[in-house]
């Protein structure tokens, strides 16, 4: 067993969601398709006699039991019976609240760092189903590269990924509670999970020609009610269509991002919106967790 490992936990944006309604329980059905980028948190894990200790360099970020690390921590040490610890050391450069799935990049990467450093060598579908249990797009995070999303968001279908698609991620300093999304979103209620309309590998790989080539018809069910309450999001969005780019929100909102068929368009835009609190050129990427250091 080693002792201790830093992994990168890189975010990931949607390249299209769709909410089709609400499920019993209070989750929702949805068609997603995930990709990873390359913007990421470094974390450093180290085992431990016992317990789970966290630390963060952004002071916004709780380091209790609601950090997705110590979450996925303890699911891991439930599942496997193991009397085990875990300190965790987070630098984060996803922001948070920001439909990056940052905290679920974190969780996901704490699932490879427990398998590692305690040897128990699950395979990444076992894993995958424990990070079901601490948010819909754990799965996803661990899996990486480009997947079709159905049911609550869990259940993928690999696609192959655009690694040489770049995109310029931009986030206006607002954070999105996802809670308060699906509350604004008022999805009509299903008795059960629809069945997929059509077959994923399709639909997600005519979604990912859509966006190469710069004229994608996808869609946000979050884009509506987040910019009714925060105009400055689809500001964002309205700026980087103004340059050329394909542009859309990920996930619950705030963060919009944008592909560019130019690089020069690209890095205008880049410069353009620098009066936002946060802006990053990326690329989309095919994998989601990987041992540091990485290029």
């Amino acid at each position: 067993m080693v002792g201790r490992l830093t992994l990168h936990a890189r975010a990931k944006i949607n390249l299209h969601l769709r909410v089709l309604g609400r499920l019993p329980g209070g989750y929702h059905a949805l068609e997603t398709v995930y990709h990873s980028v390359d913007l990421a948190d470094t974390l450093a894990f180290e085992r431990s006699s016992g317990g789970v200790s966290i630390a963060c360099d952004n002071p916004t970020i709780p380091t209790d039991a609601r950090n997705l690390v110590a979450q996925a921590a303890s699911a891991f040490f439930m599942f496997t019976g193991i009397a085990g610890g875990l300190r965790a050391s987070i630098t984060k450069r996803i922001p948070a609240g920001a439909g990056l799935g940052g905290g679920s990049a974190d969780a996901a990467a704490t699932f490879v760092a427990l398998n590692r450093l305690y040897a128990t060598h699950y395979p990444l579908a076992v894993l995958e189903r424990l990070g079901a249990t601490v948010g819909a797009d754990v799965p996803f995070c661990i899996r990486g590269g480009a997947a079709w999303g159905a049911g609550i968001g869990t259940a993928l279908t690999p696609l192959r990924p655009a690694p040489d698609v770049r995109a310029l991620i931009v986030n206006p300093g607002i954070h999105i509670d996802t809670a308060w999304a699906y509350r604004a979103l008022q999805a009509p209620p299903l008795v059960r999970s629809p069945g997929v309309g059509r077959t994923p590998s399709e639909a997600g790989a005519a979604i990912l020609r859509a966006w190469r080539g710069g004229d994608p018809v996808t869609v946000n069910s979050f884009q509506h009610p987040v910019f009714e309450a925060h105009a400055a999001v689809r500001a964002v969005r309205d700026r980087l269509r103004d340059h050329g780019a394909a542009a859309m929100m990920t996930g619950s909102g705030s963060t919009v991002f944008g592909v560019f068929n130019d690089d020069d368009a690209l890095d205008e835009a880049r410069v353009a919106m620098g009066d936002q609190p946060f802006v990053v050129v990326t690329s989309l990427t095919d994998r989601g967790v990987v041992d540091a250091p990485y290029t």
